[in-house]
């Protein structure tokens, strides 16, 4: 198509005679005939001439594998097709690598631990067991029917005695039984300590009146 110029005079930005500017486009068709020789083409455009029918190259043609893919009907037809396992599967314990080797060694393993404990037990019938074995090794004060006695010195402790009485006033003479004289006695009317006095072997003075509570320690 050849060049074809004209000039414009524009006014106010528009052409100041739209009759002449349609008039120069007619010139420019009916100078290079109808107006669908100005379409562009395929060709003019450089472009593969596959898309003139938009149809597929070959090299892009796909594959009969993957026709048969395509062509499942659902992903169970695909998965076949593959040779693919199932979302839920199970497999022989042969085919699990290194599992058998695994299952033997736990094996020894157990039973190691089943032959040590079953060396190691004490039998129901063993006599250690009976109720009528005699306990030859327990003392016989241990066996006793009811709780014996213990005296301070066999528990290591010392001897404590307590005891309360009723003053009349003046000196009031206590006994406090713990055979030998005590290291320590103590005696009191409500929160009021009173100092023990002439303290032997088998009594200690307390001067007042009043409801006493008293402690002798040897």
């Amino acid at each position: 198509m050849a060049n074809i110029a004209r000039t414009y005079t524009f006014v106010n930005g528009q052409p100041a005679d739209a009759t002449q500017v349609n008039k120069n486009f007619d010139d420019i068709i009916n100078g290079v005939g109808d107006v669908t020789t100005l379409r562009p083409t395929i060709a003019s455009l450089g472009l593969d001439a596959d898309l003139t029918t938009l149809a597929l190259p070959a090299n892009t043609t796909i594959s009969p594998a993957g026709a048969e893919l395509v062509n499942d009907a659902d992903v169970a037809a695909q998965r076949a097709t593959l040779g693919a396992a199932a979302a839920s599967h199970t497999h022989p314990q042969s085919e699990i690598v290194g599992l058998n080797d695994d299952i033997n060694y736990l094996s020894s393993s157990l039973h190691s631990d089943i032959d040590w404990l079953g060396s190691h037990k004490v039998e129901t019938s063993d006599a250690r067991l009976s109720d009528a074995r005699p306990a030859s090794d327990v003392s016989a004060w241990a066996k006793a029917a009811s709780k014996p006695s213990y005296t301070a010195a066999e528990v290591g402790t010392k001897k404590i005695t307590t005891g309360s009485f009723t003053g009349g006033g003046g000196d009031n003479v206590v006994t406090h039984g713990l055979g030998t004289t005590p290291l320590l006695v103590l005696a009191w009317v409500g929160v009021f300590l009173v100092v023990a006095t002439s303290i032997s072997s088998t009594t200690f003075t307390a001067n007042g009146s009043g409801q006493f509570q008293w402690l002798a320690i040897a």
